[in-house]
């Protein structure tokens, strides 16, 4: 198979099984905040957000550095690679989320004794999707990234039928959601490493020099991607301890949504990345190709995505139940950070493939104190609502400073063509549908968008499309 049709192939499962994730998210998130409320789903928020932060942390920046590692490199030096790299995860996970934050978590007042215990309880399923995560870049390399989504499947499909199983025997209660969640990374990090058997086998090794080197290599990825963390994750946390966790639920719902959506580039982005690294040193031409079609394909996603979830967020929280309404202007300010988000990763992506991340680190630490202070002076006024604010107005910064270093070190930067145009005539058209179309049920007006949408798009033909699109790769 040639490596278009293998990046095509990729393309589709990747969109198709996106597709099935983010139902399967919706089914999980309609289940849990119809049996445990705004104020419980808080407490799941609670819990999981400091497991994220705990796995991210134990990351140490291996995920996206693996890739640019084994890139050019034989199968002999890939494989002494891989092992050292999961080696050191595992000794980061135990480490970091066994014992660190299930321990560190009892220092916080304004946690229940429940939420404190139960962040044990899951840091055995954080692991094991901590574990996952670091052979990501294999099946990138590989160009077997349905792997990633089958691994990303069967976890959430296991949270899911768990949750559901719950239901039905009446038992949805914080304890046995977090069991099942435990139960779902274990799954996703048992197929994830036997799949990877298949290139590499997976062996503890543990290589000093090997691993002094790739710390130094690491350094900058971890401390970008702990002051990312800071302005993702901060605002839950100062939420939990500022207010109550009926508004980290309220905020929760929205962030959920957004998680989900945001999702779309991050694996979009991991399919390219490989491709970015190799021509970025081998052809330029070929690269500054990739990186306009990825552009175009992100503008396409992002503005309509923007657009339609700002006008139908009541109705999206609605389906949740009309207790979760109040956050509909939360969700309409983190539906403008989508936005910004999409072409963020676009660009950090370009900066990584540069082996630019040193430069980064700078926009991640800035990004990071100018979230926290923003959190600092709106949540205690506006709650949940200045935490979706401050995270909106710092990617927007964020991106901004993204568009800036690769202006200046990449010397290339996408150009604005036909089809933007194109699409915010789309866009704007669909807009107009959605809220004519207000007093129908969210699924049909969703349909009458995309709808209205393609009628736009569509008669460009599939030559036109193909060339504002399609990413043309030889071998």
């Amino acid at each position: 198979m040639t490596l278009n049709k293998k990046l095509a192939l990729n393309s589709v499962i990747q969109i198709l099984g996106k597709f099935v994730m983010i139902g399967v998210g919706f089914v999980s998130i309609f289940i849990l905040t119809y049996f445990l409320g705004v104020e419980g789903f808080g407490a799941y928020t609670t819990i999981t957000n400091y497991l994220i932060i705990a796995t991210v942390l134990a990351e140490f920046g291996f995920n996206a550095l693996l890739t640019t590692e084994i890139a050019g490199k034989n199968e002999k030096q890939i494989s002494h690679i891989v092992n050292n790299l999961f080696t050191f995860r595992l000794v980061m996970a135990i480490l970091v989320i066994g014992m660190i934050a299930s321990t560190s978590v009892w220092l916080i007042p304004a946690y229940t004794v429940e939420i404190k215990t139960l962040v044990a309880l899951g840091a055995i399923g954080s692991i094991g999707a901590s574990l996952s995560q670091v052979v990501i870049g294999v099946f990138q390399t590989k160009l077997r990234t349905d792997r990633i989504t089958i691994g990303d499947f069967l976890a959430r499909i296991t949270l899911m039928l768990g949750v559901l199983a719950l239901a039905l025997i009446g038992q949805v209660n914080l304890f046995w959601v977090m069991v099942w969640y435990s139960v779902s990374g274990i799954v996703q990090a048992i197929f994830m490493i036997s799949a990877t058997y298949k290139y590499y086998p997976i062996r503890l090794s543990i290589d000093w020099t090997y691993w002094k080197s790739i710390i130094k290599k690491a350094l900058p990825l971890f401390v970008i991607i702990t002051f990312n963390l800071i302005y993702y994750r901060i605002d839950t946390v100062m939420l939990s301890v500022m207010k109550d966790q009926t508004a980290v639920g309220l905020y929760g719902i929205s962030y959920k949504i957004l998680e989900i959506l945001i999702a779309i580039p991050g694996m979009f982005m991991g399919l390219l990345l490989p491709l970015f690294t190799k021509y970025y040193l081998q052809d330029k031409a070929r690269f500054q190709h990739i990186f306009q079609q990825a552009f175009n394909i992100l503008v396409s996603v992002a503005v309509p995505l923007a657009v339609a979830g700002i006008l139908l967020s009541t109705q999206i929280l609605a389906l949740f139940g009309q207790d979760f309404t109040p956050a509909t202007s939360t969700l309409q300010v983190l539906f403008i950070g989508i936005g910004f988000i999409f072409l963020g990763n676009l660009m950090g992506h370009i900066l990584i493939s540069a082996e630019l991340q040193s430069k980064s680190m700078y926009i991640a630490i800035m990004g990071a104190l100018f979230n926290v202070c923003l959190n600092l002076y709106l949540i205690p006024k506006y709650s949940y609502l200045g935490a979706a604010t401050a995270t909106a107005i710092t990617e927007g910064l964020v991106l901004l400073s993204y568009i800036y270093l690769v202006r200046k070190h990449i010397k290339y930067f996408p150009k604005l063509q036909f089809i933007h145009l194109i699409t915010i005539l789309a866009t704007t058209l669909m807009g107009l549908a959605i809220y004519f179309s207000s007093s129908w049920n969210v699924f049909l007006q969703t349909i009458l968008a995309i709808v209205v949408f393609g009628l736009v798009i569509l008669p460009l033909g599939v030559k036109r499309l193909k060339q504002y699109y399609a990413i043309n790769i030889q071998e």
